[in-house]
C-alpha cells in the first residue's frame, strides 16, 4: 500500500512540474499576443499550439483529480463513501477530458474559417 502512495506522490509532483512548463508556454503566447492586430483564436491556428493546449488541460485535470483523491482519502472516514466519491470524481474527470477532446477536435476543424473571417474584419476596420 505504501508503494502506491509514493507513486501517487511522485506522479503528482511530475504533473505539477509539467504544468509549470505548459503554463509558461501559454503565458508567453498570450502576452506575446497583446498589442497585435489579430484575434485571440489566431494563436490556435498552429497545430503545435493546439496540441500543447490540449496537453495542458489534460494534465491540469489529471493533476486536480490526484489532489482531490488525496483530500477525499484524508477526510472521508467511511471506506464505502470514499470509494464511491473517488469513482464519481474519476468518471467526471474522464467525461470532462472527453468533452474537451471533442471540443478541440471539432473546434479546430472550424478554426481556419473563423480566423480568415476575423482577418477580413480587421482589414475592413483599419481601412475606414
Amino acid at each position: 500500500m505504501s508503494n502506491t502512495g509514493s507513486m501517487h506522490w511522485l506522479v503528482q509532483r511530475f504533473s505539477a512540474i509539467f504544468l509549470i512548463f505548459l503554463s509558461a508556454f501559454f503565458s508567453y503566447k498570450i502576452f506575446g499576443f497583446i498589442g497585435s492586430n489579430g484575434q485571440i483564436y489566431d494563436i490556435f491556428n498552429e497545430p503545435f499550439t493546439v496540441l500543447v493546449f490540449l496537453l495542458f488541460f489534460i494534465m491540469a485535470f489529471y493533476h486536480a483529480s490526484l489532489g482531490i483523491e488525496v483530500i477525499v482519502e484524508d477526510y472521508v472516514s467511511c471506506n464505502a463513501n470514499r470509494q464511491f466519491i473517488n469513482f464519481v470524481l474519476k468518471c467526471l474527470n474522464i467525461a470532462t477530458i472527453g468533452f474537451l477532446l471533442m471540443a478541440v477536435i471539432f473546434g479546430y476543424q472550424k478554426l481556419p474559417f473563423l480566423a480568415e473571417k476575423g482577418k477580413t474584419e480587421i482589414v475592413i476596420q483599419q481601412s475606414e
